[in-house]
């Protein structure tokens, strides 16, 4: 080999490297890919695509790229709500071709929707309002090709709400399209915090038409080989509780019984003393509760589940001005309190330990300060076992 073909070569190989690194940024960060032509011809013009969400994966383990589309549908000026739907690949067999037969096999473009859809195990439900978010199991990973055995679609109703709707797919073969478990929680849907596993679990919290923010709460739970997305209710972990946590001194008297009932306590802070230190009971209640629910004076109690409860509205204007002084020890020192004159009753059916359902009545009284500028604190007086 002469002296000029190794140089040639040599240049030939410099030219390769210099090449190499300088497309070697691009290769590392690709671009999102775009829809292709065909696909665009196939999203109704009432569709507004979010381009943003767009994604590429094998969903049906079919070893080719699926592409999942989000969009708005219903839009008013206000509001509209997101739908999906996944546009799978298939390929035309021979015995399913019509006409002139072709020496390769031509492929279709076919739309599975996920939601809104009306087909079988459908036929409500939406993604989401206001954004949605993802996850996929197994998760994507940085650098391979993304294939997905199961994919779950948050739906959110707010900015800084939690999401409210949960969408559970997994492909069912192409006479069904991706069956669908879907979860609706006016105040929130909670799952567990793994995310690198197939939910198993879905708590759902929706608003009670009261004051108190109480919600009922249902638990979904699923095999744990999840191989299916056929979830059922556990209606042995019903319970009645607050949406979004349990407030320091709820405002309402029935708040005060659930914050009992759930396991809470208030704190006694100097800031803030409580009229019966860290306790909704007062030292008469916590001295003759019934025996059937004497851990509710425990500190560290399990939480009762609340199945109904009712209380009253408004109250009539007291004839007396209340009990008189109570000056109890605080935490910054001596605290006044003032006992009544406001009194009420609130009833409630609770599954007691041995798993008996009751019927429990709690005889609440308003307290307020003298010393401190404080709104009304209700603190059980008395607890009756019906």
């Amino acid at each position: 080999m002469s002296g000029r073909t190794l140089m040639l070569i040599f240049l030939a190989v410099l030219i390769m490297a210099a090449t190499f690194l300088v497309l070697r940024p691009m290769v590392a960060a690709p671009q999102p890919a775009a829809l292709p032509v065909e696909l665009k011809s196939l999203i109704p013009a009432g569709w507004q695509v979010i381009s943003d969400q767009q994604r590429q994966c094998d969903f049906n383990n079919d070893q080719q790229q699926e592409w999942m589309i989000l969009y708005r549908y219903d839009a008013t000026p206000d509001s509209s709500l997101i739908g999906g739907v996944i546009f799978n690949t298939d390929v035309v067999t021979p015995s399913s071709q019509g006409g002139a037969q072709s020496s390769y096999l031509p492929t279709l473009l076919i739309p599975y929707k996920l939601l809104p859809d009306m087909g079988p195990g459908k036929g409500e439900g939406y993604l989401g309002e206001t954004r949605v978010a993802m996850n996929l199991y197994p998760p994507a990973k940085q650098g391979q090709a993304c294939r997905a055995n199961e994919l779950a679609i948050f739906g959110y109703s707010g900015t800084d709400l939690p999401p409210t709707r949960l969408s559970i797919f997994r492909w069912a073969g192409s006479q069904i399209g991706y069956r669908v478990a879907h979860f609706a929680g006016n105040a929130r849907v909670v799952t567990p915090a793994d995310t690198q596993t197939p939910i198993t679990s879905v708590v759902t919290y929706n608003r009670l038409n009261e004051r108190s923010r109480l919600c009922e709460v249902k638990i979904y739970e699923r095999p744990g080989s999840a191989t299916t997305v056929d979830f059922a209710e556990n209606s042995q972990r019903y319970t009645i509780d607050f949406c979004f946590g349990t407030p320091e001194d709820p405002a309402y008297p029935e708040g005060t019984v659930v914050a009992l009932l759930r396991s809470k306590q208030p704190r006694n802070l100097s800031e803030y003393p409580g009229p019966t230190g860290e306790s909704y009971l007062t030292l008469e209640a916590a001295g003759s509760l019934p025996p059937e629910l004497a851990d509710l004076k425990l500190p560290n109690r399990g939480p009762y589940r609340i199945l109904a409860f009712a209380t009253q509205g408004s109250l009539p204007q007291p004839a007396s001005s209340g009990d008189g002084q109570v000056t109890e020890a605080g935490v910054g020192g001596k605290a006044s309190w003032w006992f009544g004159p406001q009194r009420v009753e609130v009833q409630t059916s609770i599954v007691l330990r041995n798993g008996q359902p009751r019927e429990v009545k709690w005889y609440l009284v308003g307290v307020t300060s003298t010393q401190v500028s404080t709104d009304t604190r209700w603190r059980i007086e008395k607890v009756e076992l019906l």
